[in-house]
């Protein structure tokens, strides 16, 4: 179990981002960053402030100044430096939507900003392979949890559940687990108003904050000695659900930067399944994930490589059939 130091920022980060929640709303308002309702990739049917990730910046950065007065910090300055700078790139996205190629470059220049001042995962590999490995992650993680940002309470329940299951084991791993419990409480306080109906979303801001949350477990994890696959199965349903988008958009030739409503959770809408149905399910899902992180992450080496390669063929199998299958169209 988690020690009370690791817990006390996680209950700041959700009394915060819970008292954030309606002066984010008025802010994004008042900046115009508001989702309408029309077009082929839009399921609400009334204006929604895109200004959630205020809400989850705000709890994160006071989680960090409690763990700093009890002297257990969550993150050093150049991670929360490459946190802000991923936030404000979502945030300058929300208030003007940005090329998809363009978000990506920035991306790109955040990671080796943070990787010249010394951000990087530490599987244990040459230092070639920790720089493209980590690139690769990072670009993919971040685009991720974006892409699965398409219905009300989805990402933020499926994240919540896999930061709380790995915190909450991994201090017995002896990985430090109060900044992924401070994540899983920002989350908890955001998601309330996120439930459908959704009343915030939390814009690309907010989604790439969580994409960079899943980055750090990753980091975490290798840091511990466990290399990076704890945080592939950690992050796995989100990826796996925007790899085989990608797949599939390749398999038909068509623009791979054009978003769809393909993904798993909307066939599951198509199937007939309610948007709070669709988000415990995957985030039990999500969970489960965190859960089998957490059983191999002690084992062999062996043992957790043929584990995360298992589970991303079997997902990514799973939604490219469902894809073909249940597509719009048909």
């Amino acid at each position: 179990m988690p020690e009370l130091s690791d817990l006390w920022p996680a209950f700041a980060a959700a009394l915060c981002a819970l008292a954030a929640m309606r002066p984010a709303e008025a802010l994004g308002r008042r900046l115009g960053l508001v989702d309408r309702p029309g077009g082929a990739l839009k399921i609400h049917a009334e204006p929604t402030p895109r200004s959630g990730g205020v809400a989850l910046l705000a709890g994160l950065l006071v989680a960090a100044l409690v763990g700093w007065a009890l002297d257990h910090p969550l993150l050093n300055q150049r991670e929360a430096a490459v946190g802000l700078l991923l936030f404000g790139l979502g945030a300058w996205d929300d208030k003007s939507p940005r090329s998809p190629k363009l978000r990506m470059v920035l991306q790109v220049a955040i990671y080796l900003f943070g990787y010249a001042v010394g951000l990087r995962a530490h599987p244990g590999w040459p230092a070639w392979g920790v720089f493209l490995s980590g690139l690769i992650w990072f670009v993919v993680v971040v685009n991720a949890a974006n892409f699965y940002d398409g219905m009300d309470g989805l990402l933020s329940l499926t994240a919540l559940a896999a930061f709380a299951v790995w915190g909450a084991a991994a201090g017995s791993l002896g990985i430090a687990p109060a900044l992924t419990l401070a994540a899983a409480g920002a989350l908890a306080g955001f998601l309330p108003r996120n439930w459908h109906p959704g009343r915030i979303f939390l814009g690309d801001g907010g989604s790439f904050l969580v994409g960079f949350m899943f980055y750090m477990t990753l980091v975490r994890g290798a840091e511990g000695g466990f290399g990076p696959v704890p945080g592939l199965l950690i992050a796995a349903l989100p990826v796996c659900d925007a790899g085989a988008a990608t797949l599939d958009r390749i398999a038909r030739r068509t623009n791979v930067w054009t978003g769809d409503r393909d993904h798993l959770y909307d066939i599951m809408a198509r199937l007939g399944l309610r948007p709070r149905s669709i988000a415990l399910l995957l985030g039990l899902l999500s969970g489960l994930c965190a859960l089998t992180a957490v059983v191999v992450a002690p084992l062999g080496t062996a043992v957790r490589w043929v584990t995360v390669v298992a589970v991303y063929v079997l997902f990514t199998a799973v939604v490219l059939a469902m894809r073909r299958r249940y597509r719009v169209g048909g």
